[in-house]
C-alpha cells in the first residue's frame, strides 16, 4: 500500500477534529512542495540566465578582443604607412639639422676670430683717420716751418745787425 491509502485508512479511524488537522498539516507540506518546486525552478532559471549572460560576456569578451586586435592591426598599417611616407623627408630634416649644427658649430669657432677681425677693423679705421689728416697736419707744419724760418731769419737779421751795431760801438 502507499503512503497515501495508509493515511486515509488511519484518518477513517481518527476522530474529524485530528483529520481535519491532518488534512491542513497535508496541504501544508503539498504547500512546501510545491514551493520546493518553485524554488527550485526558480534556481535553475536563475541557473540559465546566469549561465546565458556568462556566455553573452564571453562572446562580448572576444568580440571585444578581435575588435581591439583588428584596431591593433590598422593601427600598425597607418603607422607604417605613415613611416613610409614621412621617413625620407624625415631623414633629409634630420640631415639638414645636422648640417646646420656643424654650420653653426663652425660659426661659433669664427665668432672670435670675427669679433678680433671688426677690433682690427676699428682700429684700421683710426688709423684711416689719422692718415686722412696728415695732408692737413702737413700743411700746419710747413706754414709752421715757414713762420720759423721767418722767425729763424729776423732773429740772425737782428743779430746781425746788433752785431754790426755793437761793433760800430766798440770801435768808436
Amino acid at each position: 500500500m502507499s503512503t497515501n491509502e495508509t493515511e486515509k485508512t488511519e484518518q477513517t479511524k481518527e476522530t474529524p477534529k485530528e483529520s481535519e488537522e491532518i488534512k491542513k498539516t497535508e496541504k501544508i507540506e503539498q504547500e512546501k512542495e510545491i514551493n520546493e518546486k518553485e524554488m527550485k525552478e526558480k534556481e535553475k532559471e536563475q541557473k540559465q540566465e546566469q549561465e546565458q549572460e556568462q556566455e553573452m560576456e564571453m562572446e562580448n569578451e572576444q568580440k571585444n578582443e578581435q575588435e581591439t586586435q583588428q584596431l591593433n592591426e590598422q593601427i600598425e598599417n597607418l603607422s607604417s604607412c605613415f613611416q613610409d611616407l614621412f621617413h625620407v623627408p624625415l631623414v633629409d630634416i634630420e640631415n639638414k639639422l645636422v648640417e646646420i649644427s656643424n654650420e653653426q658649430a663652425e660659426l661659433l669657432k669664427q665668432l672670435p676670430k670675427k669679433q678680433e677681425a671688426r677690433l682690427r677693423f676699428n682700429k684700421m679705421k683710426e688709423l684711416d683717420q689719422s692718415f686722412a689728416k696728415i695732408p692737413e697736419y702737413t700743411l700746419k707744419i710747413q706754414k709752421l716751418k715757414k713762420e720759423m724760418n721767418y722767425i729763424t731769419s729776423k732773429v740772425n737779421s737782428l743779430l746781425s745787425s746788433t752785431k754790426k751795431q755793437a761793433e760800430k760801438v766798440s770801435k768808436k
